[in-house]
């Protein structure tokens, strides 16, 4: 290469971006640069390993994603991802990146303004508080702009490092504190979702701990009446019956998983002691200059809770359990555990095999062990992609539950959120699904959505901007929940597909069916108006 055209390659570096990074260091789908900030972090994908900024993989995955697997934007490979935290940092890419912007900093050429008169004038209309005179110097210890005066008094070296200030340094502490303070809201985001982690493992520690609470006290209950009745046997009937009442409460306190020290066994001489219950897993140790490590998730053995509608009169409701499938009908609470807002409103807080559900808010009427605040409770929630739930029914039959995944970015998902968790006042507890489009059809979808009742014409929106929101059309599919008509009176209405639309036909959906497709397909033979909302709320997965 000839000397000119070497010195021209080099004038081009200084004067702008290299031309070999050129795109490198952008995001290919939003065109912006890698920083450290957050949202714009150059993140890997696990099957390809291209690159893309944070903000483009949220909306990517929420958009695309169906059950954790979306296509990359560039090489279109499937990718299996159930959380955009799970994906690593190339630090290696946000490493050149800072360099060069320092590159480019450096070496930019001075504009029309930046000659040294722009510098005195620059200093001319910065002045010392306390002096009154014109600040010509920087302290890097006390991070503070001085006058001369000010150097004899306060920043005297050489205890102080003072440098003489010029455009250039006062462009170069400019940016670093612009880097202090993207740095500082990092490792702030970081500490909070390390909280976070430690919050939900000890809300879910808790609400066991209250569950087994709850059975030890029914347990208690059974034991002294068997203590009752032994005392009062006069005949070998009565205190057989006392023995098997005895053992069966043994049986029950292990199956539970109770997780005490204390070993419950009063059986006869012949029979083997139960196994010593296992203990909660300790605490990890910190190791010595690194994080603390999150707290382990606590082992919780599930079963599915049943329907509320079987549950016995009297009996405490809510709670996933070990115990058999009736319990005992002790007049208890109905509930553990359950979350309050600041309008006088509450909701069931209950640990279920799909992770913490915490129902529709109401107006406080029932007892509870514990309440936590609805804020507390809500900032556990993940950021991308949330899970709600409904519960849906025919007269009194039930007919399942149904959950969703959210597209949160999305004004209208944001809306649908607040109605199945009611913290804005009206909620789709209670209301029918008033419709069913193209019954039997190409596109056949159930309507709902009209929390106030108003036959199909009510649902107005309960958010601002909803009506108005850019949003993205696609190609009707299975299970997308999506908006059912654009007008604000109506605005709440959603649509869940139930069969693939045509090709030609393109449809706004804001979400999608995760589990229970067949409940809405089961209600879609039902006739209007008569397939209701019994519950809805949202899920903390676990």
């Amino acid at each position: 290469m000839s000397t000119p055209e070497r010195r021209g390659e080099e004038g081009q570096g200084r004067g702008g971006r290299r031309t070999s990074l050129a795109g490198v260091l952008d995001c290919s789908v939003c065109l912006e640069s890698y920083t450290e900030e957050r949202e714009r972090r150059p993140l890997m994908l696990p099957a390809c390993g291209h690159t893309f900024c944070r903000m483009c993989l949220t909306s990517i995955m929420a958009r695309d994603s169906d059950r954790g697997t979306f296509l990359c934007p560039t090489c279109r490979s499937p990718q299996t991802l159930q959380s955009i935290d799970a994906l690593p940092v190339n630090y290696s890419l946000l490493e050149v990146a800072r360099r060069d912007r320092d590159a480019l900093s450096t070496h930019s050429p001075p504009s029309r303004n930046s000659g040294d008169g722009h510098n005195e004038e620059y200093q001319h209309q910065q002045a010392c508080g306390e002096h009154g005179a014109r600040v010509v110097f920087w302290c890097e210890n006390c991070e503070e702009a001085a006058c001369g005066e000010c150097l004899y008094e306060v920043h005297t070296p050489p205890h102080h490092h003072v440098t003489k200030l010029t455009n250039h340094h006062i462009e170069a502490i400019i940016e670093n504190v612009r880097v202090r303070g993207t740095r500082l809201v990092s490792q702030l985001n970081s500490a909070i979702e390390e909280n976070t982690g430690r919050v939900t493992a000890a809300l879910l520690v808790l609400v066991e701990q209250l569950r087994q609470q709850r059975q030890l006290h029914q347990l208690l209950h059974e034991a002294r009446m068997a203590r009752a009745t032994a005392r009062a046997a006069t005949k070998l009937a009565a205190a057989e019956a006392a023995a098997t009442t005895m053992a069966d409460i043994q049986h029950q306190f292990h199956d539970a998983h109770i997780t005490t020290q204390t070993r419950v066994w009063v059986g006869g001489p012949g029979a083997p002691p139960p196994p010593i219950p296992e203990a909660l897993p300790p605490t990890p140790v910190t190791p010595l200059g690194n994080k603390p490590p999150l707290p382990p998730k606590p082992v919780i053995t599930t079963t599915p809770a049943p329907h509320p509608d079987t549950w016995p009169k009297g009996s405490w409701q809510g709670s996933v359990t070990t115990t058999p499938a009736t319990p005992p009908p002790v007049p208890w609470p109905r509930t553990l555990c359950g979350t309050f807002s600041g309008n006088w409103t509450s909701s069931r807080l209950t640990l279920e095999p799909r992770g913490l559900h915490v129902y529709c808010l109401n107006p406080i009427k029932d007892k509870c062990d514990l309440f936590l605040n609805l804020s507390v409770v809500s900032g556990l929630a993940p950021t991308e992609a949330p899970l709600v739930f409904l519960d849906l029914q025919d007269g009194t039959q039930p007919l399942g539950r149904v959950y969703i995944t959210l597209q949160i970015h999305l004004r209208r998902a944001q809306q649908f959120f607040s109605l199945c968790l009611g913290d804005k006042g009206p909620s789709y507890q209670g209301s029918s699904f008033h419709s069913v489009l193209r019954r039997g059809g190409v596109g056949e979808g159930l309507v709902g959505g009209d929390y106030e009742g108003k036959g199909g014409k009510g649902g107005g929106a309960v958010l601002e901007g909803v009506e108005g929101e850019k949003e993205v059309a696609k190609r009707c599919e299975r299970g997308m929940v999506m908006r059912a008509n654009a007008r604000k009176e109506t605005a709440a209405q959603f649509l869940i597909s139930v069969r693939d639309g045509s090709r030609t036909k393109l449809v706004y959906p804001f979400g999608r069916v995760c589990e229970g497709i067949e409940v809405v397909e089961r209600a879609c033979e039902r006739p209007p108006l008569s397939v209701t909302i019994q519950d809805c709320g949202w899920v903390l997965p676990v």
